[in-house]
């Protein structure tokens, strides 16, 4: 290729020479329209316009080069390209006359090479003309002018100036850039394209600054689908190599190959699982029980570049154990489980609650102790039951079928709970949406005495704790759940109990605590800290105490989070924080309980908690 350009610039250069033999005017190599072409193979288009720009002989090496060099700073090269054409310009061109030829080799070459016979140059014989009479005899003609010799005399930068001295010692010069003129000078750049795996799928020159249109093939990967570059394709400023990306497969399976969850990302991209925690059953032998807990999976999680499957991996340890059944009313079972000796059994999923249109029934607790297993047992789900006024009702899901909302549009009254009544059924509106009032779910969490301690399973509404003090006694919370809230919901208060309602130190779960205020004596209250925290209560971990919201909680305002924790809130618990006035405890969408300064003001969440009467 050099070879080419040195032969066509040699050439068009001593044409010139001859035509105007013993002109001394420099000789300037330029080139015009140049027009970079694509290397790939199935080229499709050319630039919207076409640079015209003095370059060198070796302009066609610039990528190349370029790329060289890109590679040299991976390698370690710390230099800057110019640094880098610097190193390796030893390898010069070397032009001579000799014998009546041009000759050339590169500097570190010992032959030279012929580039053209001078002898050579005539032109084709023309037609014979008269013969004319014979003249005088004239004077003896000048001698003839040569080349006596070509050598480099001066070098700025890249570029190398040759001086020409001919045989009448008259001189001229010209010039050789070697290699780039500078990124500065470069109008049209290469960017190239690989497929996934570094195989060149196209490369083009773009202008400096604009946006590339891809028009090479559409890059494959079997059973993935091709969705872009890793790179953005605007503003072009420098040569840039791009690779294809694709979507990816990625699918979780548990220790049998059953399936947990599976997705679709980008390659290269980080996976989140967001199945169920994998479980794997017990092993039994006797009373000999291996268990298996979920640990972590058999392949990273981060920059996944292909299809694959990852599978759970489990920790294990062997113990004495025994079966614990666990039955409903009906004597269903519920679930079973081999229970270690000499600790208390656990029901693991929501305890058992149903409702129909005119009662609920509310789990109160199982027939017989499931505390420290010695043997055996099965157990069986009792129950209390509750008319719907008794158990409370509250707006809860928004209503989003049109026929009903169409007939509530039409209804024009309330009744004496501030309800629309349609259908067998009443509704709450608020903000230009309907809501069915629907019984509250209760979640069970001790009983003794003949009353159960329940507190509500979903965020119901919200309220801010107070304007100005967490002193719960007098709180604009405790006022709200035990007046607004309690006669919105119950339309029968009679199972209600009034509870004494701990609010001391130690039901903080600090050692020491300012704020607290003194016993109250409620039908409704939120939990306290320590209670949120108690394992008795089902509270053994963060997870048990989050809590989703309701759509009407949500559209009261309530904080709600995303993600992992999609519709899940915040809720309030009743306990003050130790450090000042203006701050109280409640709970993350997570179960993570914190507390804000200057949080009272807030509308998180509520759940009620009350204790009922059997």
């Amino acid at each position: 290729m050099k070879k080419k350009y040195i032969l066509l610039f040699v050439l068009l250069f001593f044409l010139s020479i001859l035509i105007a033999c013993g002109s001394n005017s420099e000789v300037t190599n330029n080139t015009s329209n140049y027009n970079p072409t694509p290397t790939s193979d199935n080229p499709t288009s050319t630039p919207s316009s076409t640079p015209s720009s003095t370059i060198s002989t070796k302009q066609e090496d610039t990528t190349d080069q370029y790329i060289i060099y890109l590679l040299a700073q991976n390698s370690g090269y710390t230099g800057t390209y110019e640094e880098w054409l610097e190193s390796i310009r030893e390898d010069r061109i070397v032009i001579k006359v000799e014998d009546n030829k041009i000759m050339w080799k590169y500097s570190q070459e010992e032959n030279y090479t012929t580039l053209f016979d001078l002898s050579n140059i005539k032109g084709e014989t023309g037609e014979q003309g008269p013969q004319g009479e014979k003249g005088d005899k004239g004077e003896a003609g000048k001698d003839g002018v040569g080349i006596l010799k070509i050598e480099k005399t001066k070098t700025e930068g890249l570029v190398d100036t040759y001086t020409i001295t001919f045989t009448d010692e008259t001189t001229t010069t010209f010039t050789v850039t070697n290699g780039s003129e500078g990124l500065s000078s470069i109008q049209y750049i290469p960017c190239i394209f690989n497929n996934y795996d570094g195989t060149k799928l196209y490369e083009f020159y773009y202008e400096k600054g604009s946006d590339i249109v891809y028009d090479g093939p559409t890059p494959i990967k079997d059973g993935e689908d091709f969705v872009g570059w890793d790179k953005p394709l605007e503003n072009i400023q420098f040569p840039t190599i791009f690779t294809a990306k694709f979507m990816v497969n990625v699918r979780f399976e548990n220790y049998d190959g059953t399936l947990l969850y599976q997705t679709r990302i980008e390659s290269g991209n980080d996976v989140e699982y967001k199945g169920d925690t994998p479980t794997k059953p017990q092993d039994v032998n006797g009373t000999n029980i291996t268990e298996y807990t979920f640990s972590n999976w058999d392949k990273s999680l981060y920059n996944i570049s292909a299809s694959t499957t990852i599978t759970a991996n489990y920790s294990s340890r062997t113990f004495t154990g025994y079966k614990v059944t666990f039955l409903d009313s009906d004597n269903a079972e519920l679930y079973n489980y081999y229970c270690e000796v000499n600790t208390d059994a656990r029901y693991p999923y929501d305890l058992p609650w149903r409702c129909d249109q005119n009662n609920v029934y509310i789990f109160s607790g199982w027939n017989q102790s499931i505390k420290n297993i010695t043997e055996a047992i099965t157990v069986k789900a009792s129950y209390i039951t509750l008319t719907r006024e008794q158990n409370g009702e509250y707006p809860q899901s928004k209503v989003t079928d049109n026929t009903s909302i169409t007939a509530l549009n039409g209804l024009s009254s309330t009744n004496a709970r501030g309800y629309y009544e349609y259908n067998n059924n009443q509704y709450a509106k608020y903000d230009n949406d309907y809501y069915l009032v629907e019984p509250i779910k209760w979640r069970f969490l001790d009983s003794g005495e003949g009353k159960v301690f329940v507190v509500s399973d979903l965020i119901l509404d919200q309220h801010r704790y107070d304007g100005s003090s967490n002193n719960y006694e007098n709180s604009e919370i405790r006022n709200w759940l035990n007046n607004d809230f309690l006669n919105k919901a119950f339309a029968d208060q009679s199972v209600i109990a009034t509870t004494s309602v701990d609010n001391s130190v130690a039901s903080t779960g600090l050692d020491s605590n300012t704020y607290v205020c003194e016993t109250t004596y409620d039908k409704l209250f939120l939990l306290s800290r320590q209670e949120a925290q108690n394992a008795n209560y089902g509270f053994e971990n963060d997870a048990d105490k989050s809590a989703k919201v309701t759509d009407y909680a949500k559209a009261r305002g309530v904080i709600t989070s995303s993600g992992d924790y999609v519709n899940n809130g915040y809720w309030w618990l009743r306990s003050p924080r130790s450090d000042n006035s203006n701050s109280a405890y409640f709970v993350y969408s997570d179960g993570y309980i914190t507390g804000m300064v200057d949080g009272l003001r807030e509308n998180y969440g509520v759940r009620p908690a009350c204790w009922i009467i059997l």
